[in-house]
């Protein structure tokens, strides 16, 4: 089991943890002492299970700074308290549960709290302290099993997330992951204010490519181009698969001398060089390029600088192909 198991308490209390709590030699078991050395060490390297002692989390306010961490949503907290409660000390063979606390940790964030009391200094039966004990292993096994299932769900849900910002053909981000992001970078442009330009991208007679040769054909020739942008472009501008034949490249710190300058020099670069299909195939083929520059009167989601972009590509189109368009 590839687990990490966080145990928090003075030096008696996590000798008897380790004692009492049979499987922990399958896991990887850190201690510290403190509170404040819990938060350290989760904050590096969060772990699965917490069993911390009751007095080191006085006053339970500080469970409840963990839970507000969203790194540390996923860890199972056990709270145990093992001093005698004097309030609690009945007859041996009843098994007083401190209701009062038991309320205070849940609300405060953990997932189970326990009264492990000294057995020593309670008198307890052999039967009723090994119940004791059976209570805390069975926490410790809910602990790590909704722990690890939580890691499973959430890196499940971080892969579909991302499957689901990608396009599977050319592996750039797809339009979903661009309409998130425009507004991003427009908003992070005005906060430095700096510039931002908008490049949209079409391969010409690219339905002839489809007609003559076949869609297997065109989808080479859009992979390729997929793998130009992302080779010729710089590191900071983000390319996306707009749809079809079309594609977007947001161009971060960029104004609109600067971007003209790098869509020609992109329009070059995709006819002087011919796609290879095969070893008896290569196309060759022209892109037209729409570029639009962000300006004050831009709505903050992108929609007018984004029309801009896309009417100055057909403006590339109907003036023959084969350039840029940039206003």
């Amino acid at each position: 089991m590839n687990a990490l198991v966080l145990l928090v308490g003075d030096p008696l209390f996590l000798a008897g943890v380790l004692e009492r709590v049979r499987g922990l030699a399958a896991v990887t078991v850190e201690t510290v002492e403190t509170a404040a050395q819990a938060e350290v060490l989760m904050n590096e390297s969060p772990p699965d299970l917490v069993i911390a002692q009751a007095r080191q989390l006085t006053p339970l306010s500080k469970l409840s700074t963990f839970r507000q961490q969203r790194s540390l949503l996923g860890i199972y907290f056990v709270v145990i308290e093992d001093r005698l409660l004097p309030r609690l000390v009945k007859l041996p063979m009843q098994t007083p549960m401190p209701v009062e606390e038991t309320i205070e940790a849940l609300e405060a964030g953990a997932d189970a709290y326990l009264w492990l009391p000294p057995a020593e200094r309670m008198q307890v039966p052999p039967t009723t302290y090994e119940q004791f004990n059976r209570l805390l292993q069975a926490q410790v096994q809910t602990g790590l099993y909704r722990s690890l299932a939580y890691r499973d769900l959430t890196q499940a849900n971080d892969w579909l997330s991302a499957v689901a910002l990608v396009d599977a053909l050319t592996q750039l981000n797809n339009r979903r992951a661009f309409d998130l992001e425009l507004p991003r970078q427009i908003e992070n442009t005005r906060s430095k204010a700096i510039d931002l330009s908008l490049m949209m991208i079409d391969i010409d007679c690219f339905k002839s490519i489809n007609d003559y040769y076949g869609h297997p054909v065109g989808d080479e020739v859009l992979r390729q181009l997929a793998q130009r942008l992302l080779n010729d472009m710089r590191f900071y501008d983000t390319p996306f698969r707009y749809g079809g034949e079309e594609f977007t490249v947001i161009l971060n710190q960029t104004n609109a001398q600067e971007a003209g300058a790098i869509g020609d020099r992109l329009c070059r670069l995709m006819a002087d060089q011919v796609f290879s299909i095969d070893a008896s195939l290569t196309i060759s083929t022209t892109v037209s390029i729409g570029i639009a520059t962000l300006q004050p009167s831009d709505d903050e989601e992108g929609k007018s600088l984004l029309k801009r972009a896309d009417q100055n590509l057909l403006k590339a189109k109907n003036l023959g192909r084969n350039q840029v368009v940039i206003s």
